[in-house]
């Protein structure tokens, strides 16, 4: 909680300051920054912006930002930006809905629906006056007769067009589009994802990402012979099965389930914890080693069940037979013994767990979400000790 209300002191005092400044430049980019509620983006403005004019205290101040991202950071902008939000008018008032959009986007577009005026983002140090530009539908329709691969431009021009957009586009629920770039005579994949917010239903928030990578593994992964999947669906660092592997097997459950034809079994969530401070504090390399330990643990407890790293520090375990069968002895077990490893300062995760319930799980993802639950409890629970 010390950690916690430091971090989120440090975010607010960083924005005021960074608002009563005289520097135009730095008080309008930190406001755009904490609107976009990405930790990321506020990291690198502030470093732009502390090289330049900050006062040592502030730059005190915020150096404690830039060592602490990750989760709380996010809260401690969603802080800043309430205090900030009001002095920046109607366009940084949001960060909810820009944070759903904006965290894993290239380029931030935000629209005024009744007007088509809209700001648009491209990256931290574009726009950093929050320039109000004009006649947005209009601007994508050209745009995309220019820069959009031409087998898609029919597609774009219709799912763009303003009326049906809007129509697609619903209040607190995120639109999806993929589409082609055509980039050095090359089609790259990119991604659309919109949300109309729910507290101004005249604001629109569109993120753009290029999406080219994940979109050519999957297409790798469909032309892959069976006999070659393996080395496609296993984690290149942990060697565990990876999240492509995952999302196979659950295609595959969430049809026995349909059916009525799932058998005994039970999802183990973890989390490795502090694996962010390693990697800023200590380097990559031993995170990886960090991370690689943690996943070594979680394995040789559950000896007989497939293991999946489904995020960058998180792993899923599917329990079956013996596994199931002893569950509650091995969840006891791994939960101790990760408790103390803790109190080592050594590789540690918390985890939770979830029996299949098939009078009440319709999905994988049902029985997962219910093990994330207990996990976070644990890691309550541990970070109390």
């Amino acid at each position: 909680m010390y950690k916690y209300n430091k971090l989120r002191e440090a975010y607010q005092n960083t924005g005021r300051a960074g608002l009563s400044m005289k520097c135009k430049t730095f008080r309008n980019t930190a406001a755009a920054a904490v609107s976009a509620a990405a930790a990321l983006i506020t990291v690198k403005v502030l470093k732009k912006a502390l090289k330049r004019k900050a006062k040592k205290k502030l730059r005190n101040e915020a150096g404690e930002v830039l060592r602490e991202t990750g989760r709380l950071a996010a809260e401690g902008i969603a802080e800043a930006g309430r205090s900030i939000a009001e002095k920046t008018g109607n366009y940084t008032e949001f960060q909810r809905d820009v944070s759903a959009i904006g965290s894993c986007s290239d380029m931030i577009y935000i629209v005024n629906i009744i007007d088509d005026t809209y700001v648009e983002y491209s990256n931290p140090y574009d726009n950093p006056e929050g320039e109000i530009k004009t006649d947005f539908f209009n601007k994508v329709q050209e745009h995309i007769m220019k820069t959009v691969f031409p087998e898609d431009r029919p597609k774009m021009c219709r799912e763009l067009e303003k009326e049906r957009f809007l129509s697609e586009v619903q209040e607190g629920e995120v639109y999806s589009i993929t589409y082609r770039l055509l980039i050095e005579n090359k089609p790259v994949y990119f991604g659309i994802r919109a949300i109309r917010s729910i507290s101004r239903p005249e604001l629109i928030v569109l993120g753009v990402t290029n999406i080219d990578a994940s979109k050519r593994r999957e297409a790798l992964y469909e032309k892959t012979p069976a006999e070659n999947i393996a080395p496609v669906t296993r984690d290149a660092l942990t060697e565990v099965k990876n999240k492509l592997a995952y999302s196979n097997y659950e295609k595959d459950i969430n049809e026995k389930i349909e059916k009525g034809e799932a058998e005994k079994f039970a999802v183990v969530f973890c989390d490795v914890n502090g694996l962010n401070a390693v990697n800023e504090e200590m380097g990559m390399n031993v995170g990886d080693a960090f991370l690689k330990n943690a996943c070594s643990d979680i394995c040789l407890k559950f000896k007989h069940s497939p293991v999946f790293r489904i995020g960058g520090d998180e792993f899923a375990v599917i329990l079956r037979g013996e596994d199931y069968n002893n569950r509650k002895n091995l969840i006891r077990s791994l939960r101790g013994q990760m408790t103390h490893r803790m109190a080592e300062g050594k590789a540690s995760s918390a985890c939770g767990t979830a029996d299949f319930d098939p009078a009440a799980d319709k999905t994988l993802a049902d029985i997962l979400s219910r093990a994330d639950e207990d996990m976070k409890h644990n890691k309550e629970k541990m970070v109390k000790k």
